[in-house]
């Protein structure tokens, strides 16, 4: 099995921070902090999956899940972001697995591309209903 994630954030210290999880997770970590040396590195490799930053400079992580999208189909991708249902639903309609809000633990990206990976993601419970009690 691929076990290559690609990191996509303009942050430095916060791509550094998800490869650690990554890593500790049992994958490979490759990060990238634009837009083009992302798809640099997906016009090289296919990655298991993806985790991009919506804010990504002149271009965004919509742009890049379109492209990604269009090169690897079963590429799994998560998309971190400002809360906001709106980007949400368009990261999602885009083929986005997952939506994570800012701020967001490196543990909680890497948890939910391991879900995306093994399709545990239907089992995951919703950000807006963590703290509620199950029934």
């Amino acid at each position: 099995m691929n076990r290559t994630v690609l990191i996509v954030d303009e942050q430095t210290q916060v791509a550094s921070s998800m490869a650690a999880a990554v890593v500790r997770g049992g994958y490979q970590a490759r990060t990238a902090h634009t837009f083009h040396e992302a798809m640099a590195f997906l016009q090289r490799e296919e990655p298991a999956a993806i985790v991009v930053s919506v804010e990504l400079g002149a271009f965004n992580g919509l742009h890049l899940l379109i492209r990604a999208g269009a090169l690897y189909p079963s590429a799994k991708v998560v998309v971190v972001g400002p809360a906001s249902r709106g980007l949400e639903e368009e990261a999602r309609a885009l083929g986005a697995g997952a939506y994570l809000a800012r701020p967001c633990a490196p543990e909680t990206a890497m948890s939910m591309v391991h879900a995306l990976l093994f399709s545990l993601a239907p089992f995951i419970i919703p950000p807006d209903a963590q703290g509620a009690s199950l029934r």
